[in-house]
């Protein structure tokens, strides 16, 4: 019984450092419905997180450019990540610690757009 216990437990350690660390929260950092261009809100992580994957859900425009950008302090930002698309779309970050995020509608010529984020170590 004791052999079966460390096998299982060798066996599910990987899985648990391939699924890492999430808080559980999916941020809202554009609005849904937004209509125009914009800096969105500001959220402070737990902790620097260095994975994220940030969705952008768009409907009725055809020119979008939407920045992800992250923080260490709040005060100097960073592009992490850059969308132009105007469809619909998920996009993933890597190796880049950040404690606060924000996205940036810098071009939207018609319709709405909403982003999230979520954030893992």
């Amino acid at each position: 019984m004791k052999k079966l216990i460390i096998i299982a437990a060798l066996l599910l350690a990987p899985i648990t450092l391939i699924a890492g660390t999430w808080n559980g929260t999916i941020y809202q950092l554009i609005p849904t419905g937004t209509k125009a261009t914009v800096t969105g809100s500001t959220f402070t992580l737990d902790f620097p997180y260095d994975k994220h994957t940030w969705c952008t859900t768009i409907a009725g425009a055809s020119s979008v450019s939407v920045t992800f950008q992250g923080s260490l302090d709040n005060s100097l930002w960073v592009t992490l990540d850059t969308s132009t698309s105007a469809s619909s779309e998920c996009r993933h970050v890597v190796n880049k610690p950040v404690k606060y995020v924000r996205a940036v509608v810098s071009t939207l010529d018609a319709g709405t757009i909403k982003v999230q984020s979520l954030h893992m170590n």
